[in-house]
Formats: C-alpha cells, structure tokens, sequence
C-alpha cells in the first residue's frame, strides 16, 4: 500500500511528512540498522564464489584482484585486498589505467593477470561484459570470480562465477548496489564460510571497519539510494564521525578541510570522491587505491596531498577544455534549434571529456558528445539532455547505419563510444537527426518539482538540522527543497557569481538570508521583487553561533 501522511509519528511537522511520504520511506526505515541489510545468503553465486575464494586461501594459490579507475571500483578493491591481506592471503592487484589498458578485465588487464601468474582472478565493479577476457583467461587454466553491478548482456561470461544482484536469477532484493557493495557482501559471504569450516581465522577481523569505504564508494557511483544502500551509507559514516576510519580516508577528509565528526554524503560527493577520481582521470587509481590501503598516518598523507594536487590539476586542465569548448561553439554558431552538441579537439583529456560533456549538456541544456583522439579512432563520451535515451538513440543508430560506430555502451543518461576520425561529420548529421526526430515525440518536462511550503515555524535552524537527521540523499532520494514567496529586500554579488540575498518571507514578514549559487548574472537585477522561490534548509555556523539560510536554486517573478 503507498504511505501516507498518517504513517508517521504525531510528533513530525507536516513538511517531515511530506518529504518522506514522497521519497516512500516508511516509518521503520528511519532507524538504519546493519541488521536490517539484506541477508547475503539470498546473493546468487556470493556463497559459492566464497567458498572458491576460501580455497584459494588456503591453498596460497595467487590470487589476483582486477579493478576499475573510478572511486567504486578503488573502493571496492580496498575492500577485497583488506580482508585478503588480514588473512595473509597470496593476493596482488590489476588498477588498469585508463588510456593505456581501458576499463576493468579487458585484453590488457586480463595479460597482466597472467603476468603475475594468476590462478585466481576476481574483479570488483567491473566483468559483467568481459566474455572475450575470461575466455582467454579459461584458456591459460585460471578460474575467474566476476563481482560486478553493472547490467549484464544477453549472454554472460563463462566465468567460474558471477556475482551481481542484476545478473538474471539473483534474487537478492537491492538491484541497486554499487561495486563496493557487491564486493562487501562477498566478504561477508567469505566471513560466514570461515564460520562453517570452523576456522576462526576472520573471526576477530572488524568487518564493520569496512563501511566507511562503501559508503563512499556508494555515494561516488550516484547509485539510486535504496533502504539497504541508505543502511550501508548511514553506518558507515557514522564510523567515520566516530574517528574509525582508515588513516586513508581520514586523510583524505583533512586535505579537503572538512570535519570528521560532522561529514555527510554531499561532502563525501563533492570533496572526497573528486580527489579519489582524479587520479584515475589524469594519473593512476593505484594512487587512490594505495591511499585507502595505506598502514600509516604518515603514508596516508603523502598519497592524500598527492591527490590533491592531482585534483587541482584536474581543475586546471577542466577549466582549459570548458574555455576551449565555448570557443569552438562561438566558432561555429549552433542553432537554437539543433539539439546536439559534438566538439572534437585533439589533445583534450581522455579522462576528462565526460566532465566536459556534463558541463556543456548543462549549460546549454543538448545533448554533448566530447570527442578526442586515442591512438588511431576518436573516442567520445556523451550526456544526454531531457528525454534523451542515450542508449537507445544509439542502438538506433547503430541500426540504421552499422559500419559507422566502433565500440559503443552505457545507458539513458550518459554513453561512450569510438569511430574512425573520417566518419565524424557522418556522425555527427545522424545524430542529430535522431535526437531531433525522437524529441518530437517526446514532451519535456521542465517543472521543477518541491516538497511544497514551509510553515513560519518551520523555517528554523532546528527543523534544518532534524531533516539533516533524515539523510543520506542522493540518486533517486533527492535533498528536500521547499518553496515559499519572498520579498528579495536585497541581493548582492559575492565571489564569483553567487548571489547573497536578503528574503523577507511574504506571508510571516520574517527575514532570512539566502544564497544562490551561480545565479547573480541572471537574478542580480531582481531586488525589491515579490518572487517565487526554491530552497533548500543550510545552518551555518560562525563563532559558536548557528543560523538559517536559505540555499535558492529556482527563482521565478511573480507577475500579479
């Protein structure tokens, strides 16, 4: 049955109500046990592939971990080579770079696999699409574990086993973990064959220690938050506010300048999960990897300040793209009406043209394909624009002209793909045409949608920081925002662009501060304005004193 707003305690505001009404969180999903986790029992394969991982152990047989370059994928092997290393098992890694080796088991990965004389290879957050690497892998006598959540083809590798929630047959109820958490169930897979064998060798291991790094492995991969990833979210940054985490992540959220006792997802997106990431954009992931491994305080600070300046360099180089990409389209005077955007430059930065493709889908609200040059073909990352599937427009593509796209993946909101340099201009025609085609077909819905009014007593510090209660939020669990309509009494420009405003609120007359991001160009001549606008509750904290803003993402004149 759905929830309604009589579900909920007595005691909560109407707008608690709301946003959790809207979000189908019921009343027994506020309070985030671990014992509340799925059982792993119900993961196809996990126990199976434990059982396989427990005899590798025991046998010292070399064992190899094959990861991905992103946070989910360096996440999920810390994970994995943290249990291994505890249990003193043969174990040694795969970080495949990006430009030289490609994404998780390909080709190159699965070769240095069988340079470190693998007899068992296991990948995290990736696999699932790696038929032709485990078939080579088979045929050199090494048995592969695939853990992945990734959604499968139409036939799965031949690998000795699969475990992934999305893989047909697995009934496990969450279809929505990231790398790291299918990695994590397979170790406590692992915990409970050690159990049955009576082998005690896990049994004082911490696996609770584990979770701040699927916690930010999970709010990384923008995978849709679940009660079960809420759970693994929730606990695992409460082990980090309590100072538990490893010297790594800890680290890292010094070099970031945040508070460890007061984190929360958003800083773990935008602060930690950058840094993680640059490395494997501009560098390495081993870097990332070696920093969430890393035994010491003193260790874990070089890797993190490392990070750091990668990061900022990512920042530059990002920077240096944006411009470039704003030149081009002067350059070339896109239409109003075309719908796609597709810029090539050389030199530009493989792991970074999917930054740029979002950043140019946003601004200019098409559909972006970024392309560069890797080796012989032009390699392309792309971002989808309202009521654009990427993966279907491709797939249609690809139908009606099938010698024009190399490799090609991804899903409805972001894609890659390859073709030779010449068939660009082919490309980028055919495109067009289909994206405009399927938008004529297609009502956009550009509301934006609130979680309704606040109440004159409900615009407080108190009632910011109870919903603060309410968090983690993220993909498919979107932060709470509200509407009500001020008087903008005030509204000046500070740092770059950013709006602070002064709010008198219409119907109470009460005053708040606001600020909008990014907004000033396009809201700095709105003072003295009766306005409609769109918020989220922010407490900001100065000198011992806390206070309300206002944090304003939509603003519309009220014209009447």
């Amino acid at each position: 049955m759905p929830l309604t707003l009589d579900d909920y305690p007595d005691d909560f505001y109407p707008c608690h109500r709301r946003v959790l009404s809207a979000r189908r969180i019921a009343p027994d999903q506020l309070k985030k046990s671990l014992s509340r986790l799925h059982d792993v029992a119900s993961m196809h394969n996990a126990t199976a592939a434990a059982q396989r991982l427990y005899h590798s152990i025991q046998c010292k047989e070399k064992i190899v971990i094959v990861g991905d370059y992103d946070a989910d994928g360096a996440t999920a092997m810390s994970v994995v080579v943290s249990v291994l290393r505890y249990l003193h098992a043969n174990v040694d890694t795969v970080v495949p770079n990006r430009v030289r080796m490609g994404y998780g088991l390909s080709k190159a990965a699965a070769d240095v696999a069988v340079q470190k004389r693998a007899e068992l290879v296991v990948t995290v957050d990736n696999g699932i699409t790696a038929a032709d690497s485990v078939d080579g892998l088979k045929q050199q006598g090494i048995d592969v574990i695939i853990t992945d959540h990734h959604l499968p083809l139409q036939t799965l590798p031949n690998s000795d086993f699969i475990v992934n929630p999305n893989q047909p047959d697995c009934q496990f109820p969450s279809k929505h973990l990231a790398g790291v958490g299918v990695a994590f169930y397979l170790m406590l897979a692992l915990r409970q064959v050690y159990r049955q064998q009576n082998d005690t060798a896990l049994d004082d291991y911490p696996i609770i220690d584990l979770l701040p790094l699927v916690a930010i492995g999970t709010i990384a991969d923008v995978v849709p938050l679940d009660f079960n990833n809420r759970i693994l979210i929730e606990n695992g940054l409460k082990r980090i506010r309590a100072g538990l985490a490893s010297p790594g992540i800890g680290a890292l959220i010094d070099i970031a300048g945040l508070d460890y006792r007061t984190i929360n997802a958003t800083d773990i997106a935008f602060q930690i999960a950058p840094r993680l990431n640059a490395a494997g954009r501009i560098a390495d992931m081993q870097l990332g990897v070696d920093c969430l491994l890393a035994g010491s305080e003193r260790l874990a600070v070089d890797y993190a300040l490392e990070l750091d300046r990668l990061n900022r360099e990512r920042k530059a180089i990002e920077n240096e793209m944006k411009i470039e990409a704003d030149y081009l389209l002067q350059k070339q005077t896109y239409p109003a009406s075309v719908q796609t955007i597709c810029l090539f430059q050389e030199d530009w930065n493989e792991g970074l043209i999917g930054i740029l493709a979002s950043r140019l889908k946003d601004k200019y609200q098409k559909t972006a394909f970024v392309f560069t040059r890797s080796g012989d073909v032009l390699k392309a990352s792309a971002r989808a624009a309202e009521g654009v599937s990427l993966i279907e427009v491709l797939n249609l593509l690809n139908r009606e002209c099938p010698h024009l796209l190399g490799q090609y993946g991804g899903h409805a909101k972001a894609a890659g793909l390859t073709l030779l340099p010449e068939q660009l201009p082919n490309f980028s025609d055919h495109i067009e045409t289909i994206i405009a085609n399927h938008l004529k077909t297609v009502e956009i819905d550009q509301a934006v949608y609130t979680d309704g009014e606040l109440l004159p007593y409900e615009l407080s510090v108190e009632n910011a920081e109870f919903i603060k209660l309410l968090e983690p939020w993220g993909a498919s669990m979107p932060e709470p925002m509200f509407e009500n309509s001020f008087y903008i009494d005030n509204i000046r420009e500070v740092g770059h662009n950013h709006a602070n405003m002064q709010l008198i609120e219409a119907n109470s007359g009460q005053l708040y501060k606001g600020i909008a991001f990014n907004q000033y160009q396009n809201c700095g001549n709105l003072a003295q304005q009766h306005c409609r606008i769109a918020y989220q509750l922010s407490v900001n904290e100065w000198r011992g004193q806390r206070s309300l803003t206002l944090v304003v993402s939509h603003i519309e004149v009220i014209t009447h």
